[in-house]
């Protein structure tokens, strides 16, 4: 679990280009993640869930939870690799999120963007469903790639893609 007391996480795994998460992962509005340049999130427990929620940022409120190259420099994004034989409504919820400056796609389903090499975590498995609002791509290669992930369902509403380097979805 990630708050405001956490905040900003900073993150450059020493071993590999991505820090896994087995166990899932929530965060708390207003939560900043800055990640080294050329490094990666990854979602890899086997139904894992992820709760991504911030909030419109008010007097009360403390803002959307922003996922940002460390000083402004590219990383890869977030990979979403462990399948679920059971139930995966609802199971990655992002609101008020910001993602802003990958190399690949800010969100991606079913591998480590694109990488099925030997050791890499990957399924062509459902991932889980996807529920997102409030939502903005900024400079980034490609806001959601599903290369696989077989029956995962994505829901995005209120959204904003900008400054896209390649299609915005895949």
């Amino acid at each position: 679990n990630y708050t405001m007391l956490d905040s900003p996480v900073r993150i450059d795994p020493s071993v590999g280009d991505y820090l896994s998460f087995q166990a899932g992962m929530n965060v708390a509005p207003g939560v900043v993640f800055q990640v080294a340049n050329g490094k990666g999130i990854s979602i890899d427990g086997s139904c894992s869930e992820v709760s991504i929620v911030g909030n419109e940022l008010t007097t009360e409120g403390n803002g959307s939870v922003t996922f940002e190259g460390v000083n402004g420099q590219d990383w890869l994004g977030i990979a979403f690799t462990g399948h679920c034989a059971g139930s995966t409504d609802n199971r990655h919820l992002l609101s008020y999120v910001d993602i802003k400056n990958t190399s690949k796609a800010a969100i991606s389903a079913g591998s480590r963007h694109g990488n099925h090499a030997a050791g890499q975590p990957f399924t062509s498995a459902n991932v889980g469903n996807f529920s997102m609002d409030h939502i903005t791509f900024d400079n980034v290669a490609k806001a959601f790639s599903h290369g696989s992930g077989d029956g995962t369902v994505v829901t995005m509403s209120d959204f904003t893609i900008s400054n896209a380097k390649d299609s915005c979805l895949d």
